[in-house]
């Protein structure tokens, strides 16, 4: 199996191809199912790509665009370990890149990422989770998960997150979890911010098809100059099995939005998902609003994404092909100081050529528009108007070590 751990994600759950490149780091996988047997529950996954990339905006600006050619070198390494109590994903990679019109961008270093999914059934009833998301880039709509950008500027951003769920009998499930997400920027007019995230929810098996769910979430923000913030929300969910190859889930309720100098607000908070599996893969679409950052521009903001997704896996044995289109639209609460919104429109094609060799083409448009100009104390400009192509063609190879059981 040929493997890298980054993804072009946009939501973390999402089948990802093998490219490491466009976004944030996750555990590849095979859907075609054309890797070798693994013969051992360990399995370590070396590999390298090498590529070529244009960008026709690498400063993300549209008041002063510059194009080059990049060409990257990317070593990865993932373990697998995995049992029918237990599984381990972990992966790292990073990306020296060499750029044609200005060297002086070189960096053995300019993106890396780490990812780590884990799960432990520690009996019947009670399993717990683990997982972990890092990426570090010039890129900062790649670092936001709202992907609003600040221009190039280095940045990180990581996702810490973990969970327990207990089967209280055959039909109920109580679960809980945690969260920690951080983003921190070079460029010292941004605002870094720490959110931490805390839920729990009980499920009711109600029907074959049916499933029930009330939970409550908590939010606080700790955000870089700015007064803390806490959210409270309430909500009432469902996941409906429609057909065998349709899944339709969505839960929602108010949140509660306390400042720490005392003002306060209420506004709606939903998820909701359709997938469908078809003859050729996989489709669905997304829609999400929730409190949240605005990628360092500062203070929280009311988030809206609507995504959606298709994967292909059938038209060729070796071949894969995915979509995952995102609008989003960030804005200020009660003021018109943030009201930014951006389309990312990824499309990647992956072909196994030999059992220790894939190719791969990738082509992504991202546009941001800004409704009004976000600017520091200083006057400088914060977020700008930016159209960006970037057209990534590489050659990866890599081939799994197992090791048996002693």
């Amino acid at each position: 199996m040929l493997v890298a751990c980054l993804s072009p994600g946009l939501a973390a759950a999402q089948p990802v191809p093998i490219a490491p490149q466009f976004g944030a780091p996750s555990p590849t996988q095979d859907p075609q199912k054309l890797q070798l047997p693994l013969r051992a529950p360990m399995t370590l996954l070396p590999s390298i790509t090498i590529s070529e990339e244009y960008n026709d905006n690498i400063l993300l600006d549209n008041r002063n665009r510059q194009w080059d050619l990049i060409t990257g070198i990317t070593p990865a390494i993932n373990f697998i370990w995995e049992s029918r109590t237990h599984r381990l994903l972990a992966g790292y990679n990073f990306t020296s890149e060499l750029y044609l019109r200005d060297p002086t961008r070189d960096n053995a270093f300019n993106t890396q990422n780490f990812t780590l999914d884990s799960m432990w059934r520690v009996t019947e009833q009670l399993t717990l989770t683990l997982t972990d998301g890092f990426t570090a880039t010039t890129d900062t709509n790649l670092v936001s998960p709202e992907g609003v950008s600040t221009g190039r500027n280095r940045s990180w951003g990581n996702v810490l997150a973990g969970g327990a769920a207990y089967h209280l009998d055959l039909l109920t499930t109580v679960r809980g979890g945690g969260s920690w997400a951080v983003q921190r920027f070079e460029r010292s007019e941004l605002e870094s911010s720490d959110v931490y995230r805390a839920n729990v929810w009980l499920d009711r098996t109600l029907t074959r098809q049916l499933r029930g769910s009330v939970g409550y979430e908590f939010g606080y923000f700790d955000i870089k100059h700015e007064e803390k913030v806490t959210t409270h929300t309430p909500r009432l969910g469902f996941s409906w099995q429609v057909t065998p190859t349709i899944t339709l889930a969505a839960n929602g309720g108010p949140s509660f939005e306390q400042h720490e100098h005392g003002a306060s607000r209420i506004t709606p908070a939903v998820n909701a998902t359709y997938e469908q599996r078809m003859w050729f893969g996989v489709i669905g679409v997304g829609f999400d609003r929730q409190v949240a950052t605005a990628g360092g521009l500062g203070g929280v903001t009311d988030n809206t994404s609507v995504s959606g997704r298709v994967d292909v896996f059938t038209l060729m044995r070796g071949l894969t092909l995915s979509f995952l289109p995102r609008y989003s639209w960030v804005k200020s609460a009660e003021t018109d100081r943030i009201d930014i919104s951006s389309i990312t429109l990824p499309l990647q094609a992956t072909y196994r050529l030999t059992a220790w060799m894939a190719a791969v083409a990738r082509y992504q448009f991202y546009q941001q528009r800004t409704g009004t100009e976000v600017r520091d104390t200083a006057g400088n400009l914060l977020a700008a108007d930016a159209d960006q192509n970037r057209l990534f063609v590489g050659l990866q190879f890599g081939y799994p070590i197992t090791f048996d059981r002693p």
